[in-house]
């Protein structure tokens, strides 16, 4: 039987990577504090925050007749030693992520979108720690995912990353990872700033001349309209009612 409990008890102890063996102490509830002493493995970061004291595991517990998957906070939770009499490390059990090799791929994944729990702890580590990531994942708790912020050349690596590595894909859908593979490919162009420039202006208010003379630029029409088939811009159709033009 396998069975998910949330806890209450909150904050920090230290990084930790599916896979890795944990210690539970400090669980001060009810239902947890009959945890405490236990030891289990981390399968995954349950959930990320932006302030990395906020952040849970999601720690695998055996016991005689019952196994439990548990989300425990970073501060009930401490580096522990594999237990002897655990399967050993290069039997990674099938419900866990597997460890990424030195070429950058998961041991024993397979082709298609799927992404191991590995990757996804490293990327969503990536948006809480470094600077650019911090930035690009508080415009997404905001909701400003448009092609202005996405494509903006400052948070461009954050952008790659997330695409790249399928993050958008397993998080928010593959309608939003063709749009943002869409919208990176856009920015990666020499027109990409340009377009996004023309979407700020906009917002900013041009006047339809300014529109009509931005449209004769056919190669930055060509990437506009890219974004336009995705839904990540208004189309030239619009566009030109709304100008009069």
């Amino acid at each position: 039987m396998k069975i998910e409990v949330v806890h209450d008890d909150v904050e920090q102890c230290c990084n930790f990577a599916a896979g890795d063996w944990v210690k539970i102490s400090g669980l001060q509830s009810e239902k947890g504090k009959h945890l405490n002493g236990k030891t289990g493995r981390v399968e995954r970061l349950a959930k990320p925050s932006e302030d990395p004291r906020d952040s849970r595991y999601a720690v695998n517990i055996k016991g005689e007749g019952y196994e439990m998957t548990t989300s425990i906070a970073r501060k009930n939770l401490e580096p522990a030693d594999q237990p002897a009499d655990a399967a050993p490390e290069s039997s990674v059990p099938s419900h866990l992520p597997k460890k990424a090799d030195s070429a950058g791929g998961a041991e024993g994944s397979t082709a298609g979108p799927q992404l191991s729990e590995q990757a996804q702890f490293e990327i969503a580590q990536y948006l809480m720690t470094d600077p650019v990531g911090k930035k690009f994942f508080g415009h997404l708790q905001a909701g400003n995912a448009g092609f202005t912020t996405i494509g903006d050349p400052g948070l461009r690596p954050a952008l790659r990353r997330v695409v790249e590595g399928r993050f958008i894909e397993m998080h928010y859908g593959s309608q939003t990872q063709k749009q943002w593979e869409v919208a990176l490919q856009v920015a990666d162009h020499s027109k990409g700033e340009n377009v996004r420039s023309l979407l700020i202006s906009f917002k900013a208010g041009i006047t339809g001349a300014e529109y009509l003379q931005a449209m004769k630029d056919k190669e930055l029409v060509k990437q506009y309209d890219r974004l336009v088939e995705v839904g990540l811009a208004t189309s030239r159709a619009t566009l030109a009612k709304q100008f009069n033009v």
